[in-house]
C-alpha cells in the first residue's frame, strides 16, 4: 500500500478503468472506478502507460485528463469516453471514492475506429490514430488534434464550438467533407491543411473568421462559398488548392484577406458579390487560369499583387474601385481590356506592368495619381487622357504608344514627355481643350500655333512644313521621327529646344526662312543623314547660337542667303561646319553682284531686248542715267531706264553741324558706308570735324 494521497496528486493508472469501459467490468454506479492499490500499478508488460491525472490538487479539483500511449496494447474498435471517472483511493487507512469529470483525452497510435465523447471535454489529441474513421466533437472542446489520422472520413462539429486548433486535421487524407459551424471564432494554423480528399467545405452563415492555411493544399476541393459574415482572415487559407475552380463571395461580404486564394491554379470562376469593398494583397496571386474579373460597384480598394500572375485574365471590370495597389495586375499577359471607373483616384506602381496584351487605356477625369511604372512593359497602343497632367505619361512604356488622345482638361504636355514615344503616329485633341491643338499632320501645338510641342515620331511623311506662326520648338519635338527627310520653317524661330531633332536618322535638310535664335544642346545630335542647314531671306544678321553636342555623326553644309559673312564665319567654324552663300540660280553669274533675272525683266526690259534677251549682257549694259551700269542700279535701288534716277548723297548744314544722307535708302537690305577727306587727293576714311568732301558706298550685306 502507498501512503495516502501521494500518487493521487500526480498520476493514477487508468488501465483498469479503460478495461472496465471495454469489458463492462463492475463500476461505481455508472462511473468507472480506478483503484489506487499496489496491484493497480501494473505496467501490463507494455512500453506505454495510460494515466488519469488531476488538474491541480486532486482533493480540490473535479477534472481529470486521460492519456494513452501504449503502442504494444493499443486501444481498438469503437470507444465511448464517459463524462466522469470515480477514483478509489486509500486515505488514512480508509478507502474513499472521488468522482472527476474527464476534461481531456490524449491517445496516440491507437487502433480506435470511432470515438464517442461527452460534453465537457475541452481538449482532444488523437494523433496518428490511423484507423479512426469517425469523430463527433462536442461544443465544449477548445483544443484538438487529429493530425495524420489518415482513415478519418467523418467529422461532426457541434454548434457552439468556438475553436479549431492548429493542425487539428492536418493530413487527414481520407476526409471528404466538413461543415464549419457559425460559432467558430478562433482558428489555429493549418487546421485542415493537406486534406487531399476534401471535396466539400460548408461554412455556416454567421461564421466570423477563417484561419491561416486552414485549407491550404486541399487539392481536391472544387468549389467554396464564403459567407457574408466573414470579417477576419488568416493568411493563405486556400493557397495551393489547385483543384479549386469556383469561388463564390457571398453578397454582403466586405473583404477578401491577404493571399486567400493565392496559388489556386485551377480557379476559373469567381463571383464577387455586391457589398465587397476590398481585395487583399496577393488574394488571387498566380491564379493563372482565371479568365475574367467583374468587381461590384461597392469595391473601393484592390491590394498589392492581388491578381498578379493571372496570365489567362482577359478582361477586368473594376466596379467602383478607387485605389489599385502596386503590381495589382502585374504580368497578366492575356489582359486585353480594363474598364476604369470614374471614381478611380490612384493606380499604384507596376499595377499593370508586363500586361503585354493591354492595347488601350482610358484614364478618367478623376485620376490623381499614377505611380511610376504603373503600365511599364505593357503594350499600350492607344492612350486617352481626359483630365490628367502630362507627368502621368511616365507611368507608361512610351515605345509602344501609337495614338494619344488629350481630353478637354488634359494639361502639362511637353515635347520632352513625348520624346520617347517612338511609334506615335497620331495626336488627337478634344475640341474643348483650351491649351492644345493639332494640325493636319497630327503634330501637337499650343492653341495659338506659336509653339510646336511634338511632331508624331511614327508618322510616315518624309517632309513637314512648320507654320509661319511658330516661334518656339519644344525639346525632343521631332526626336525619333525616322521617316522625315526635310523640315521647312515658314517663319522666324527664336528657340529650338534640346534634342529637338535627335535620332532623326533620315533627315537631310532643314530650312529656316529668317535665321534662328537659340538652338538647344543636342538639337541635331544624332542626324547621320543631315546634309544641309539652309537659312534663306535677306538681312540675316542674327546668327543662331548652337548649344553643345551637335552634329555627332554628320557635318552638314550651312547655306546662307544674302548675309554679312563675317557674322557667321566664327560660329560655323567653331562647330566644324563648312558654309556657302546662297546664289539665286535665276540670277546673273558674271556680274560683281548677282542680279535676279526677274528684276532685269521688270526694271530693264528695253535694255534686255536691245541685248537680244541676254541677261548677262543686259546687266553689264549702261543704264539710262548715263552714270551707272544696270547691275549697279540694282545694287543702288534705282530705275535703270529712268535717265533722272540715280544714287545721290545729300547734305545739310545747320550751324557747325553737317548732316548727310543718301537716296534711295534701302535700309537693312543694303550695306552703306560713309567716308570723307579734307582735301581731294587724300586717302578716303572715316569722317571727322575737318572733313570737307564726302562719299557714300553701297554694297550687298
Amino acid at each position: 500500500m502507498r501512503t495516502s494521497g501521494t500518487w493521487a496528486k500526480i498520476a493514477i493508472m487508468v488501465i483498469i478503468s479503460i478495461t472496465w469501459i471495454l469489458l463492462g467490468l463492475p463500476a461505481f454506479g455508472d462511473i468507472p472506478i480506478v483503484d489506487d492499490t499496489e496491484s493497480g500499478m501494473v505496467a501490463n508488460g507494455s512500453d506505454g502507460w495510460g494515466y488519469v491525472t488531476c488538474d491541480g490538487d486532486w482533493i480540490s479539483s473535479d477534472r481529470v485528463q486521460i492519456f494513452w500511449n501504449d503502442l504494444v496494447n493499443p486501444l481498438r474498435g469503437e470507444i465511448e469516453i464517459p463524462s466522469h471517472v470515480a477514483i478509489k483511493v486509500l486515505i488514512d487507512g480508509d478507502y474513499q471514492v472521488r468522482t472527476y469529470q474527464i476534461s481531456s483525452v490524449n491517445v496516440a497510435g491507437s487502433e480506435i475506429t470511432s470515438l464517442g465523447l461527452p460534453n465537457g471535454v475541452t481538449a482532444l489529441s488523437l494523433s496518428r490514430c490511423q484507423k479512426l474513421t469517425k469523430i463527433d466533437i462536442p461544443a465544449t472542446v477548445i483544443a484538438m488534434s487529429f493530425s495524420r489520422c489518415t482513415a478519418l472520413c467523418h467529422v461532426t462539429f457541434s454548434e457552439g464550438l468556438e475553436c479549431i486548433g492548429s493542425a487539428a486535421f492536418q493530413e487527414c487524407t481520407a476526409l471528404p467533407s466538413v461543415s464549419i459551424p457559425s460559432s467558430v471564432e478562433t482558428w489555429g494554423i493549418d487546421a485542415f491543411r493537406d486534406c487531399t480528399s476534401l471535396t466539400e467545405v460548408n461554412f455556416a452563415e454567421g461564421l466570423k473568421s477563417i484561419g491561416t492555411n486552414a485549407f491550404s493544399g486541399c487539392t481536391a476541393l472544387p468549389s467554396v462559398t464564403i459567407p457574408a459574415s466573414v470579417e477576419n482572415w488568416g493568411t493563405t487559407p486556400f493557397s495551393g488548392c489547385t483543384g479549386l475552380a469556383d469561388v463564390t463571395l457571398s453578397v454582403g461580404l466586405q473583404t477578401v484577406g491577404v493571399k486567400v486564394f493565392s496559388g489556386c491554379s485551377g480557379l476559373t470562376n469567381v463571383v464577387f458579390g455586391a457589398g465587397l469593398e476590398s481585395v487583399g494583397d496577393r488574394a488571387f496571386y498566380n491564379c493563372y487560369r482565371l479568365p475574367k474579373v467583374v468587381l461590384p460597384t461597392s469595391m473601393r480598394e484592390i491590394g498589392a499583387s492581388a491578381f498578379s500572375g493571372c496570365t489567362a485574365l482577359a478582361s477586368v471590370e473594376l466596379g467602383g474601385t478607387e485605389s489599385i495597389g502596386d503590381k495589382a495586375f502585374e504580368g497578366c499577359t492575356g489582359l486585353k481590356a480594363v474598364s476604369f471607373p470614374a471614381g478611380v483616384r490612384r493606380i499604384g506602381a507596376g499595377a499593370f506592368s508586363g500586361c503585354t496584351g493591354l492595347a488601350t487605356v482610358a484614364l478618367p477625369s478623376g485620376v490623381e495619381e499614377v505611380d511610376a511604372g504603373a503600365f511599364s512593359g505593357a503594350s499600350v497602343k492607344s492612350l486617352y487622357f481626359d483630365n490628367a497632367a502630362g507627368e502621368l505619361l511616365d507611368a507608361f512604356s512610351k515605345e509602344s504608344l501609337r495614338t494619344l488622345y488629350l481630353g478637354a482638361d488634359a494639361r502639362e504636355i511637353t515635347g520632352e514627355l513625348l520624346g520617347d514615344c517612338l511609334s506615335l503616329s497620331a495626336l488627337l485633341v478634344a475640341k474643348g481643350n483650351p491649351e492644345y491643338a493639332v494640325d493636319g499632320a497630327g503634330a501637337l501645338y499650343d492653341k495659338d500655333f506659336t509653339r510646336l510641342i511634338k511632331y508624331p515620331a511614327g508618322a510616315a511623311a518624309s517632309s513637314y512644313t512648320v507654320p509661319a506662326t511658330v516661334r518656339t520648338v519644344d525639346a525632343k519635338a521631332f526626336a525619333h521621327a525616322t521617316a522625315l527627310r526635310e523640315v521647312v520653317f515658314q517663319g522666324p524661330v527664336t528657340e529650338i529646344g534640346e534634342d529637338a531633332f535627335d535620332w532623326c536618322i533620315a533627315l537631310e535638310r532643314v530650312v529656316f526662312p529668317s535665321g534662328a535664335g537659340m538652338v538647344g544642346a543636342g538639337a541635331f545630335r544624332v542626324c547621320p543623314s543631315l546634309e544641309t542647314l539652309r537659312f534663306e531671306g535677306t538681312g540675316l544678321y542674327s546668327v543662331p547660337t548652337f548649344g553643345e553636342g551637335q552634329f555627332l555623326y554628320a557635318k552638314p553644309v550651312v547655306q546662307i542667303e544674302e548675309s554679312e559673312t563675317s557674322r557667321w564665319t566664327s560660329t560655323l567654324s567653331s562647330l566644324g561646319l563648312s558654309y556657302e552663300w546662297i546664289v539665286d540660280a535665276d540670277a546673273t553669274s558674271t556680274t560683281p553682284v548677282p542680279v535676279p533675272k526677274s528684276w532685269i525683266q521688270s526694271k530693264a526690259g528695253h535694255i534686255l531686248s536691245a541685248c537680244g534677251g541676254d541677261h548677262e549682257a543686259a546687266a553689264m549694259a549702261p543704264a539710262s542715267n548715263g552714270v551707272s551700269k544696270v547691275w549697279e542700279c540694282y545694287l543702288q535701288g534705282v530705275d535703270p531706264e529712268d535717265g533722272d534716277d540715280r544714287f545721290q548723297l545729300r547734305s545739310k548744314v545747320e550751324g557747325e553741324t553737317v548732316s548727310m544722307w543718301w537716296e534711295p535708302d534701302l535700309g537693312a537690305e543694303r550695306k552703306y558706308a560713309l567716308e570723307g577727306v579734307e582735301n581731294m587727293g587724300d586717302e578716303w576714311g572715316e569722317t571727322n570735324a575737318g572733313t570737307r568732301f564726302y562719299r557714300a558706298r553701297v554694297s550687298m550685306p
